[in-house]
């Protein structure tokens, strides 16, 4: 891991305590994560340790908590793309820090579907995941699209055209300008990237002219996509979580 070495040295991560550094918290779970899933799985995981590395500056606290817990987690969920169930406020907590808000209050229980809200299951796309009630295919849509509408969002889950073979970041960002549209690209921000099992998981953000916002989530995987997200007036909070970790792949 001396990439990852050689970027903790660098960071003026602070070390009053006998608190591991971030560098080091990671490598304990990317070793855990090669052990359980395999070799790629722990280059992955080592290549996302440096994005840690680089990024946790003012919250190194947060990220070690968050590592610590996946290091505990289920052999099942260690080699997933998405984070732990047991973990989600950990990470949560991360993502506030980077955005300079204030993480909120941990609590000890994962996020849990709104009242009302049923997993939907789509033998075409062979998935299923949590969305409101209601849901149903949207007819007008250009491709297969669920759609349901609560508190003045919409939510959608959409089957995009098909990934190029090279996922560069750009590569993503025109995926996602061509499923929210060009004139909603403004403040357009992705991030939150994961790869494992041959499946590429993204968050985005972005901002249209009529003060609405697209939030979401880009699933890939075996030449197919598809955003788990929701549309609507800009400062309205949707529904995150468990909303776009719910997606899960395979028979149901």
């Amino acid at each position: 891991m001396a990439d990852t070495e050689s970027a903790a040295t660098q960071s003026p991560e602070a070390s009053e305590s006998n608190a591991p550094t971030v560098a080091e918290a990671c490598e304990e779970f990317c070793v855990r994560v090669e052990k359980v899933c395999g070799k790629k799985p722990g280059r992955t995981c080592r290549r996302r340790c440096n994005r840690y590395v680089r990024t946790s500056v003012g919250c190194e606290d947060y990220v070690r908590k968050a590592l610590a817990c996946q290091v505990e987690a289920k052999e099942t969920e260690l080699c997933s793309p998405v984070a732990s169930k047991q973990c989600l406020d950990e990470f949560r907590a991360i993502r506030d820090c980077e955005r300079g808000e204030v993480p909120q209050a941990q609590t000890p229980e994962s996020p849990s579907a709104p009242p009302g809200w049923q997993r939907i299951s789509d033998d075409t796309l062979a998935i299923s995941v949590l969305m409101p009630p209601g849901a149903e295919l949207d007819p007008d849509a250009p491709r297969r699209t669920w759609r349901a509408e609560e508190g003045g969002v919409t939510y959608y889950v959409a089957h995009l055209d098909a990934p190029p073979a090279n996922l560069s970041q750009q590569a993503l960002i025109r995926m996602v300008i061509k499923y929210v549209g060009a004139s909603c690209q403004r403040k357009l921000r992705l991030h939150g990237r994961y790869e494992n099992e041959g499946r590429t998981t993204i968050e985005y953000d972005s901002a249209c002219p009529d003060r609405s916002e697209w939030h979401g989530m880009l699933r890939i995987w075996d030449g197919k996509a598809v955003s788990v997200g929701y549309h609507g007036p800009a400062g309205v909070k949707g529904v995150r979580e468990p909303y776009f970790y719910s997606i899960r792949h395979g028979p149901h």
